[in-house]
């Protein structure tokens, strides 16, 4: 079946502005997220609070900044978008290099890394629905890791068939699994550090979303949108629609 292209619906009160940037308003939070990370690093170090400066606690809190900046902008829930997914045009330097004077031969040099990236998410894109089950809270990092995590076993495979093994490949399926509540590492202090900023920067994202559909007056996912690959299935097993 073909779909019309997508037209906004009528807003119920005229809008005066663009939607929000879901990466701005991470941005903005980052220091109320930076304080809370290394108030909670604190705590678990058994150090009374005032007594003295706990380094390592600030620079673990600001290391789970990092990465809590990182995911909003990387491994958010966009990726469900098929086409120019947010982010992809300066993974993985940051937006912050175009205004280096050497900042486009930076982003030649890592060109490769960013297509690769890019396409990789390709059929994640195709099989799920703009703003359906990847905009769920917990869920949408869940299926993200775990197409991840797919991945990262079909390459470790391939590289044992070749009589190859990579330890940085092994250590990071070890940390993908870590995000799920049957693992070993789950809720202790590097999945705090690793994990917690994606579950959170997710949070944000789709709170904003929330509050932008609301505001415009449409569904958080219109009929009108595209559906994906695995809906579509659905669907036609159901009878409901053609592939």
């Amino acid at each position: 079946m073909s779909y019309k292209p997508y037209k906004e619906p009528k807003l119920k009160k005229k809008r005066t502005k663009e939607l929000r940037n879901n990466v701005l308003y991470n941005e903005r939070f980052s220091p109320v997220y930076c304080l809370l990370a290394i108030a909670y690093i604190h705590y678990e170090s058994g150090i009374p609070f005032f007594s003295q400066v706990n380094t390592g606690a600030v620079g673990l809190g600001f290391f789970s900044t990092l990465m809590y900046l990182f995911a909003s902008n990387y491994f958010q829930p966009d990726l469900d978008v098929l086409n120019n997914r947010p982010g992809m045009g300066h993974f993985p330097i940051g937006r912050w290099s175009q205004n280096w004077k050497f900042g486009r031969f930076l982003r030649w040099f890592v060109y490769p890394l960013n297509r690769f990236w890019y396409y990789l998410w390709q059929p994640y894109a195709s099989l799920l629905t703009h703003r359906g089950a990847g905009h769920i809270p917990v869920l949408g990092v869940w299926l993200r890791v775990g197409y991840l995590l797919l991945w990262s076993i079909i390459f470790n495979k391939i590289f044992l068939y070749f009589g190859l093994k990579s330890q940085y490949l092994i250590i990071f399926i070890d940390f993908l699994k870590s995000f799920y509540p049957w693992s070993e590492n789950f809720l202790n202090l590097r999945w705090v550090l690793f994990c917690f900023p994606i579950y959170f920067s997710d949070i944000v994202h789709i709170v904003v979303d929330y509050i932008d559909s609301h505001d415009a007056g449409y569904s958080f996912c219109p009929p009108e949108i595209p559906r994906g690959l695995i809906t579509k299935t659905i669907r036609f097993l159901k009878g409901e629609d053609r592939l």
